[in-house]
């Protein structure tokens, strides 16, 4: 791989975690409350007596603010959304979606999980949002409507530490280090001394690389405290940013800075998105 600068579109399903499986796709969650996180903990699933009422569940994919204009919604997983509202906060929300039909069909449940996906970031771009995890169910309007009342004050302040920021994924890939080559010619004491040597500088060098890393790590750190690191594999170190969408710019500045500090490293910056890891 040959060291350079990338900046790249990501499209993202949303789940609390960067990487998914099948088992997360077929996930379906009926709830009537959601953690703090404001992910769903699915052991809280409820299940309706024989004799209540039927009414249609609601499908909820983000909560934001009473919006002051209309705003532009694209068509849900299955049919039209919703915008239903108390105590100064809205909800969107697909009424009676049959996810549990859908998750029967494994090319359903992917195209389910990005139009979820699609419409979180469409609302994004119009207002600030709390995104919700892919397979967010209340079980009626009343008990969605009683959650936004409850959680008032908790919402509305995230909802303004969120104001006007994004969220930008920098993924930090380690470069192939040089092999130095041996010789065919050497033989006996000096062959076995030259695999010495050429062990050890090996070992320089991934010392060098890691002492880069963590350099870079500092100075990302210190320049963006509001960032979310998850657990490096094959060497990949990934994070996310939240940052002023005004300051983009800057970011893009400070993301050359940092290459020149880690040449033994290659970082790539994507899109703005909703801030998934900051909910």
């Amino acid at each position: 791989m040959e060291k350079g600068l990338s900046i790249y579109a990501e499209t993202r399903l949303h789940q609390p975690r960067a990487e998914y499986d099948r088992t997360e796709f077929t996930e379906v969650i009926r709830v009537n409350s959601i953690v703090s996180s404001f992910s769903v903990d699915s052991t809280h699933s409820i299940q309706p007596s024989p004799s209540a009422a039927i009414v249609p569940p609601m499908y909820t994919y983000a909560f934001f603010n009473n919006p002051e204009l209309p705003l532009s919604l694209l068509p849900g997983i299955e049919g039209e959304v919703q915008i239903v509202s108390r105590a100064g906060l809205s909800a969107l929300v697909e009424p009676d979606l049959d996810l549990e039909a859908i998750q029967r069909d494994d090319n359903q449940l992917v195209q389910a999980v990005l139009t979820h996906d699609r419409m979180i970031c469409e609302l994004f771009w119009q207002t600030t949002i709390l995104p919700l995890r892919f397979g967010t169910f209340f079980v009626s309007l009343e008990s969605l409507l009683d959650h936004l009342e409850s959680h008032q004050k908790i919402y509305i302040e995230k909802l303004s530490q969120l104001e006007g920021k994004a969220e930008y994924r920098l993924q930090i890939t380690p470069l192939d280090l040089p092999e130095i080559s041996l010789s065919p010619d050497l033989k006996g004491k000096h062959y076995f001394l030259a695999k010495k040597q050429q062990y050890e500088a090996q070992q320089t060098a991934q010392a060098q690389q890691q002492t880069q890393l963590q350099t870079v790590l500092a100075a990302i750190a210190q320049a963006y405290p509001d960032r979310s690191l998850t657990e490096a594999k094959s060497g990949v170190e990934k994070l996310y940013l939240l940052v002023d969408r005004r300051q983009e710019s800057a970011l893009y500045e400070q993301l050359q800075v940092w290459q020149n500090q880690s040449p033994q490293w290659e970082l790539m910056l994507g899109e703005a998105l909703p801030p998934y890891h900051f909910v």
